[in-house]
């Protein structure tokens, strides 16, 4: 009983300074203005940049585990060599190494894509089986590409981007399941990806079961190369995949000299710190203080634009001998006015939290 009154009487306080407050600011129109718009460009400014470096630094991507998912690259005293491999360095990563839950691969290729309306050339992409399992991301509509496609006498299908099927087909529904022609051969449209699926920039995917055989005509050093990337086990670094790779790699040395040249080294990176480039990091984090500073800035000032008007209050109310409920007043004023002090802290703490993250 006693603590239900305690909490009737902390909410009808809490009401009460809620109407003291409202009066207060409709008495003072031009306070009230000054306070709404330097707060809204500071909480604003601040909402934007946090939002921009969640999306392009802390979450870039949007597949499943993505932090675990990581591309390598070999260098060559120092300089690039390559990013795509042949189809035998490919089997033999995704077969041999201890370091990734699994390695997936993704042909490019130029696909001429021929429909009612004529033909149009874009950019496509041949991946392995488990590309959109191990990414996670269910299609739009209809279905993305799955075991059964990679089947022998399995019928030709394919799956297109968000980007190609608004501008081929206007975001019409009706054309799954519809055969189009692609480089001369006919095949089914089982899916459309969401719009933030965009894994290696293609506008449309088909399935490719590759073995050291495989070959598949595509752009790069010579035809045939697979960008390759996997899942990183829970607990591995990259360091730790990197050198798993190079073991792998060494024996390729004899045959793939082109690829792993002498003294060639693997180095494995994860997406996500792939996502920008370090100027464009660097000037993100410029950005994020300059925000935090400008939102210091404005509590700030609104901190003591409210002190001065509470000094303001105190000393007319001195001066005329206030009752008690004004005492309280002045108060709960000075109380909001060291809570309202408290705020850059907080925001502060926020921000090294969420990149504590």
């Amino acid at each position: 009983m006693f603590r239900e009154m305690r909490i009737e009487d902390c909410f009808h306080s809490f009401l009460t300074d809620c109407r003291f407050a409202c009066r207060q600011l409709r008495k003072s129109p031009i306070f009230t203005t000054v306070a709404v718009l330097t707060l809204a460009l500071g909480i604003g400014s601040s909402t934007a940049i946090f939002s921009t470096i969640d999306g392009t630094l802390l979450h870039p991507y949007p597949y499943k585990n993505a932090q675990r998912l990581a591309t390598f690259t070999v260098f060559s005293a120092e300089q690039f060599r390559a990013w795509r491999f042949p189809a035998r360095a490919f089997v033999d990563f995704k077969e041999r190494n201890h370091t990734f839950d699994d390695m997936f691969g993704l042909v490019y290729r130029e696909v001429r894509f021929t429909s009612a309306d004529g033909t149009e050339e874009f950019s496509g992409g041949s991946v392995t089986p488990g590309t959109f399992e191990s990414l996670g991301i269910p299609a739009l509509f209809g279905r993305a590409l799955t075991a059964d496609d990679y089947r022998p006498g399995a019928s030709a299908v394919f799956v297109i981007s968000y980007g190609l099927w608004s501008k081929l087909f206007h975001r019409a529904s009706h054309v799954l399941g519809s055969t189009y022609t692609l480089n001369g051969a006919p095949m089914a449209l089982v899916g459309v990806m969401p719009a933030r699926f965009q894994i290696g920039g293609c506008d449309l995917w088909l399935p490719l079961d590759i073995t050291r055989d495989t070959f598949v005509p595509g752009g790069g050093i010579e035809s045939n190369e697979i960008w390759t990337v996997g899942h990183l086990k829970v607990g591995v670094s990259p360091e730790s995949a990197t050198a798993d790779l190079q073991v792998i790699a060494s024996p390729s040395q004899v045959d793939d000299r082109i690829y792993f040249p002498p003294h060639f080294r693997i180095v494995v990176n994860t997406l996500n710190s792939q996502s920008v480039g370090d100027t464009f990091k660097l000037g993100l984090f410029a950005l994020m203080g300059a925000v935090m500073i400008l939102l210091l800035i404005a509590c700030s000032n609104v901190s003591r634009i409210y002190s001065s008007r509470v000094l303001q209050r105190v000393k007319r109310n001195l001066a005329f001998g206030p009752p008690l409920a004004p005492v309280a007043r002045i108060s709960s004023d000075n109380c909001w006015l060291r809570v309202s002090r408290w705020h850059p802290s907080v925001a502060l703490s926020v921000a090294f939290l969420l990149f504590a993250d």
